[in-house]
């Protein structure tokens, strides 16, 4: 594979590899470092790599993420979030879900359905997921319980699972 058509494909999947490597990571910083790193193993082997569809090469990626993830977490003394066998039940799931394309779809409609939420939510989502705070910290920025942020982070997961199903079902992606 030409080195130029290799990154064009990596930067248009960085997304979906920096998820993947968030969800064996765990942290945002930890998840860039290891998307850096599965950077330059694929492009060290750029002669190599010669897949005839998408499906095939995401797989590839990923399996080199997974790999990869495992690997400088081992050498920092971190375990993983998930262990190896979820780690590729989860590649498999994101095949069973219609592979890149789908991921994209299913982007957008996140955002879509972010943007939608009320701003208190929002915050909630920005603290947790962009922040990295824990529940007991957005508890005490908050004034409520863990408990009462576990809540309603699981509410706000819901409206935002069901936002994006009725996104992706409607035509054109409108709602």
């Amino acid at each position: 594979m030409e080195k130029s058509e290799l990154l064009r494909f990596i930067l248009k999947h960085r997304s979906m590899l920096l998820s993947y490597t968030l969800s064996l990571a765990g942290n945002h910083h930890l998840a860039e470092d290891i998307f850096q790193e599965v950077c330059v193993v694929l492009l060290e082997k750029e002669k190599e790599i010669n897949f005839t569809t998408t499906e095939e090469f995401t797989a590839y990626i990923r399996r080199v993420a997974r790999l990869k993830s495992f690997e400088v977490l081992r050498s920092r003394g971190k375990q993983a979030v998930i262990s190896p066998e979820a780690a590729e039940a989860l590649g498999s799931a994101f095949n069973e879900l219609g592979g890149a394309e789908a991921w994209d779809e299913r982007k957008e409609a996140l955002a879509e359905c972010i943007k939608r939420l009320p701003v208190a939510s929002r915050k909630v989502l920005r603290l947790r997921y962009e922040d990295e705070i824990d529940c007991d910290g957005i508890g005490r920025a908050l004034g409520r319980s863990r408990a009462a942020v576990h809540m309603m982070l699981s509410r706000i997961r819901l409206a935002l699972a069901e936002c994006i199903k009725t996104f992706i079902s409607a035509p054109g992606g409108d709602m």
